[in-house]
């Protein structure tokens, strides 16, 4: 005589899911907990994008023309349309006007002025950013 498996019941499959899903959760967590850097070139400059671990995401610097936009969506995926700031270290440029008809921008942060000299710092979450001059930054 064949024995028959004996089925699962429903309410240990869902046991186990939640457990998963908790886990899952728990670990996306920790590894977003830190700010993520990626820095890019940006016409004949540098630029940096920011993404904090609370969920904020800066950009630091935009290029003369609209290729930051290229190296932006390979950074970000696409249903990503929002910045919360854009920290510009310099005179504004061609690469801004791109930035802001493809993404909304909550902030736009210029450094070299009286209330932001150069020199400044700029702490985000768990790294500071500081800004030398023109296209001069570095991010700790």
């Amino acid at each position: 005589m064949k024995r028959m498996p004996r089925e699962i019941p429903k309410s240990f499959l869902l046991i186990i899911l939640l457990a998963l899903l908790a886990a899952n959760l728990f670990l996306a967590g920790m590894f977003s907990a830190s700010t993520r850097i990626v820095e890019f070139a940006a016409g004949k400059g540098k630029a940096a994008l920011l993404q904090t671990g609370s969920g904020a995401t800066l950009l630091i610097d935009t290029g003369a023309d609209a290729s930051i936009l290229r190296a932006m969506g390979e950074s970000l995926p696409p249903w990503r349309r929002r910045l919360d700031a854009v920290v510009l270290t310099g005179a504004p440029s061609g690469g801004l006007s791109a930035v802001l008809e493809r993404y909304s921008v909550e902030n736009i942060i210029r450094f070299g002025t009286r209330e932001m000299p150069y020199g400044a710092r700029l702490k985000i979450d768990d790294s500071i950013a500081e800004i030398d001059g023109p296209g001069k930054f570095s991010i700790k």
